[in-house]
């Protein structure tokens, strides 16, 4: 919390954007639980974790 929040902080939110930015998170995780099985049936377990894996580190790398 120390590194996002406040006018020193890295990502230098406010507490209603560290709220939102958790809330967006938990959208996203619950969106990602129901459509997972979805995809593996579609693409297969080793293509689905390779993309999961590829996407996570393409999040991370990246800079926006």
């Amino acid at each position: 919390m120390l590194y996002a929040v406040g006018p020193s902080s890295a990502l230098g939110l406010s507490g209603a954007g560290y709220g939102l930015l958790f809330a967006t998170i938990a959208g996203g995780s619950l969106v990602g639980a129901l459509i997972a099985e979805r995809v593996e049936q579609r693409l297969g377990r080793a293509r689905t974790l390779a993309l999961g894996i590829l996407g996570g580190a393409l999040i991370v790398t990246t800079r926006l």
